[in-house]
């Protein structure tokens, strides 16, 4: 593995520490000597396998890194690393009457916790 240069900015690094020492104080804060983010499919099998994610949406927002269904099979669905999640989201999938729910539950998106091999480790 190889050290990387950080690619994440500091404010969502700040953000995703205070959601994991104030609601999943289970799973190890960023610490800032963490570098090994990995790339490529090395970076999807990392944050697609061995991330904690929050799987139930509760602290998704307009910004965050997630993984998402591009390609459904019920077996072996094709996913793919979303750097930002963002506005350019079928606008029938989101809710709009209930403002803390971005999403549907039907929508195939899952928001990594832990982003550096450190954290897994």
């Amino acid at each position: 593995m190889n050290e990387e240069k950080n690619i994440y900015p500091a404010s969502y690094l700040d953000r995703l520490n205070n959601l994991i020492t104030n609601q999943f104080n289970h799973l190890c804060p960023i610490k800032k000597d963490f570098r090994l983010t990995l790339s490529g499919i090395s970076r999807l099998v990392m944050l697609d396998r061995y991330s904690q994610k929050d799987k139930e949406r509760k602290t998704l927002q307009i910004g965050d890194i997630v993984l998402t269904v591009i390609k459904p099979d019920p077996k072996f669905p094709s996913r793919e690393i979303e750097e930002e999640f963002a506005a350019n989201i079928d606008p029938d999938l989101l809710y709009q009457e209930h403002p803390r729910q971005i999403i549907k539950p039907d929508f195939a998106v899952e928001k990594p916790l832990e982003l550096y091999y450190e954290q897994i480790a």
